[in-house]
């Protein structure tokens, strides 16, 4: 099969609650997404895995809101591969920007994909927002690579960062914690509600006392006339920060690649709303039909193995044509395939066993690809 991109958005949605049905299915109308999303919750979207195989998924965790510059307050975007099973449903939440009212800003949201049961694949952590808008770099107000939430940058009112897949604090003042995987984020003490939501309880981003919501994707609220900015959401969400100095800022929210994901890769970091892709890398198969029509193979007669595969087939025996001619032992044929972008690979094998009868039906076989 073809290498195929899904690309899922924020639909044009910012703060703190994330796009209804109606948005969804406008904005992915002419997509290949148009009629496969679901809205769960308030923004979650549910995506059903059309095709077994192994697939790339890529989290990019959102900014936060307001005119970052290049100071800091970016979301993380992170890679990995998976194989994933028909059927399988998916859990998306793709983080949004915090709101600026006047001059503090909300966190960003995290992005997360998970299991309809919430087993974590992937996580982009969001970047942390801001008490007045930046002049000097911050670097622990960008999300951070290992699932860890940053601290708030300041000194004092501000709040740590979540671990373990929990929410940041929102100390003293008024930037709440960013939300995490599994736990939210605390309210700043002087501004309500401003805790960011765990993507597990629905991932909301905090509230505000006046006018700076987080993003959608567990991103701390804020007061948002001063304050002290909200931290980012993420698997782990980051700190909250006070206002002293007016410098200072909410840390980044954490990031994660399950254990299972392979070729992993930090891939820098997102200045933009969040987003998530799922790419179905390319699967091959390989079909297997006797000579002459015959029912039955026997250990050293010979087998036509022919491969789906359109380009840059190489066979275990040196072949390079989509069929080869094989005397088969017990396994036959690794067979590699270029197709899609640079550097894609597909393999595919076949095998079979032998019964004790030293002899065995031409189809089927066993054919796998990764």
């Amino acid at each position: 099969s073809q290498q195929v991109t899904y690309s899922f958005a924020t639909c044009g949605v910012t703060g703190s609650v994330g796009p209804t049905q109606a948005q969804v299915n406008t904005f992915y109308a002419t997509s290949n997404l148009n009629g496969s999303v679901t809205i769960s919750g308030q923004g979650i979207q549910q995506f059903t895995v059309p095709l077994s195989g192994p697939y790339r998924i890529t989290a990019a965790g959102s900014s936060a809101g307001g005119s970052i510059g290049s100071y800091g307050f970016r979301g993380r975007i992170v890679q990995g591969e998976i194989f994933l099973t028909a059927g399988t449903v998916l859990k998306i939440l793709v983080g949004q920007r915090g709101v600026t009212g006047s001059t503090s800003t909300g966190g960003g949201g995290g992005s997360y994909v998970s299991t309809l049961t919430n087993s974590a694949i992937i996580v982009g952590g969001g970047g942390g927002g801001y008490c007045n808008a930046p002049t000097v770099n911050t670097p622990n107000s960008d999300a951070n690579y290992t699932n860890i939430g940053n601290n708030f940058t300041g000194t004092s009112g501000g709040g740590n960062g979540g671990t373990g897949g929990n929410g940041g604090s929102g100390g003293s003042e008024w930037g709440g914690g960013g939300g995490g995987f599994n736990g939210n984020g605390t309210q700043g003490s002087s501004c309500a509600n401003t805790g960011g939501m765990g993507f597990v309880n629905g991932g909301l981003g905090g509230g505000t006392c006046n006018n700076s919501v987080g993003g959608f994707g567990g991103g701390g609220g804020t007061h948002g006339n001063t304050g002290g900015g909200g931290g980012g959401g993420g698997y782990s969400g980051g700190g909250g920060s006070g206002q002293t100095p007016s410098s200072s800022a909410g840390g980044g929210g954490g990031s994660y690649q399950s254990p299972n994901m392979i070729n992993t890769q930090d891939l820098g970091l997102n200045s933009n709303e969040g987003f998530v892709t799922i790419t179905r890398l390319c699967a091959l198969n390989i079909t297997a039909s006797a000579p002459n029509g015959t029912a039955n193979l026997c250990p050293g007669t010979s087998v036509t193995l022919t491969t789906d595969g359109v380009s840059g087939i190489n066979w275990s025996t040196g072949g390079t044509g989509t069929s080869v001619v094989v005397s088969p032992t017990a396994t036959v044929g690794l067979l590699k395939r270029l197709d899609g972008e640079p550097g894609d690979r597909g393999h595919a094998s076949a095998s079979w066993t032998w019964p004790p009868h030293n002899c065995r039906m031409a189809a089927p076989i066993t054919s796998t690809s990764r």
